[in-house]
């Protein structure tokens, strides 16, 4: 009976935990004899959290006077059970508090990082609107990319060209990631290019961007970092020089340090996909996992029959023989009709915060990549644009953003110059809709505005230089 209840416990924590706002507290008593300080952090938590308090089996016999002892929260329930105490603990070794939301899994050090302010934001996650302030002003018009992962926020900046992790329990930023020599050194040496003879001829010429952050995602505790480099091809026995540019994907840890370098396959001839070319988009970007790599695609318009062939996603994988990223497969989603008037012209595709569900701006269709598994779903949010508009760009109605969980698919999108809102029931197709903004009365930082990394009925965004909004728009 024991083993099926511990089954049933991990099973139901794994599927629905936040929806259940559940919070698993794991304690070696070895290690956290004297946590008793840290643990009564814990009266202030929110009632409305369900407590799970696991430790090994050997304490059971003691649990009348343990409970006494460690005077947790009432609401909690003990769980007795070795194999799920090490599951929970960090490292299987330090007492832990976990919170499973959403995409994410947040684990917390019981005897360094359990105080006021983690209960704080803790109780933040349930509240319908709720304002974070940072100590710094980190976010600017120069900004170029934002990216929410467990408590932290990842910002790049244009001017700077570095990333900040800002953290929301703390309210503290730093700059964690720039483009030392020996980050730019490694991609180039791994392109197999003259770095210094490439840079004293954009120096000759005035050329100030060398290298250019384009994009990133945080996956697993790393950073994966795509940047541009500056390179030259040169013709006619030297005489003409061309301009281009290498694609290098890099790999960092949260605190900056650089793991590895790979380069990105940038022109693409595959006989996948029927020999046609296409250039790979990295501002278009998201890890899949530790090898595998979506990517935007754009295909040579004089080959390409817009409306059938024009493929516009990608994933790629490693290969670890030359440390080259190379395309693998397409995403089995074409433009379509809707384009073959424009071409590849606004067909920027969004990722989701989790990478498996994408948009493009004027495709009335969410994408999703499951594992093995491709799906779309067509959701008739747009009118019947007349192809004339769509041809002089006269566009009025985009998509911004997708996402999805098991019940719902949710789309932020722009019609008639009003940010919307929509949530799609998957099971009945029933549909909810909310006006958030008209466009023109946002500000520049709330144009940052997207879906929330932990629970898709909610929002954030920043509101001024310090300070980020989260409110749920769904209730």
């Amino acid at each position: 009976m024991r083993i099926i209840a511990l089954m049933l416990f991990f099973i139901s924590v794994h599927s629905n935990a936040f929806s259940k706002k559940e919070l698993i507290i794991s304690l070696n008593m070895d290690e956290c004899a004297n946590c008793y300080n840290a643990l009564y952090s814990l009266k202030d938590i929110d009632s409305s959290f369900s407590l799970k308090y696991i430790l090994p089996e050997e304490y059971e016999i003691d649990s009348l006077e343990l409970k006494e002892y460690l005077s947790l929260p009432e609401q909690g329930e003990y769980i007795w059970s070795d194999a799920l105490n090490k599951r929970y603990l960090i490292n299987s070794m330090f007492s832990s508090i976990t919170i499973e939301a959403g995409n994410d899994i947040m684990s917390f050090l019981v005897k360094e990082e359990l105080d006021k302010d983690l209960v704080k934001y803790l109780n933040s996650l349930l509240r319908e609107e709720y304002i974070y302030e940072f100590k710094d002003n980190i976010f600017k018009s120069s900004n170029n990319y934002m990216k929410y992962y467990k408590n932290w926020v990842f910002i790049s900046n244009n001017l700077t060209k570095s990333i900040i992790k800002a953290n929301f329990i703390t309210g503290e930023s730093k700059t964690i990631i720039k483009y030392t020599d020996k980050v730019i050194n490694e991609a180039y040496q791994l392109a197999n290019k003259d770095k210094d003879l490439i840079f004293g001829i954009g120096e000759k010429y005035g050329i100030k961007n060398q290298y250019t952050p384009v994009s990133f995602d945080v996956y697993k505790d790393k950073v994966y970092l795509m940047t541009s480099y500056l390179d030259y091809h040169f013709e006619n026995n030297f005489k003409d020089t061309l301009q281009l540019k290498f694609l290098s994907l890099q790999v960092f840890d949260l605190r900056g340090t650089l793991l590895n370098t790979f380069i990105v396959e940038s022109t693409i001839n595959n006989e996948n996909i029927k020999k046609m070319e296409f250039f790979t988009i990295p501002t278009v970007f998201s890890v899949k996992n530790d090898s595998t790599f979506n990517f935007g695609l754009l295909g040579n318009e004089e080959v390409i029959d817009i409306d059938k062939d024009a493929y516009f996603l990608g994933e790629y994988n490693i290969d670890n023989q030359n440390k080259h990223i190379k395309f693998k497969k397409t995403w089995p989603f074409v433009l379509g009709e809707k384009y073959k008037y424009i071409n590849y012209n606004l067909a920027n595709s969004k990722f989701s915060p989790n990478g498996k569900i994408a948009v493009n701006v004027l495709n009335d269709s969410v994408y999703v990549n499951e594992g093995l598994n491709f799906k779309s779903y067509s959701l008739n949010l747009f009118k019947d644009t007349n192809a004339q508009e769509i041809g002089n760009y006269d566009i009025k109605e985009k998509n911004v953003i997708a996402a999805k969980d098991n019940e719902y698919i949710y789309v932020l999108f722009v019609t008639d110059d009003v940010l919307k809102y929509y949530k799609m029931d998957l099971k009945t197709n029933a549909i909810l809709s909310k006006n958030i903004a008209l466009l023109n009365e946002l500000s520049r930082l709330e144009n940052f505005l997207t879906i929330d990394h932990f629970n898709n009925d909610y929002l954030i965004t920043p509101i001024n230089h310090n300070q980020i909004k989260r409110y749920k728009t769904f209730k």
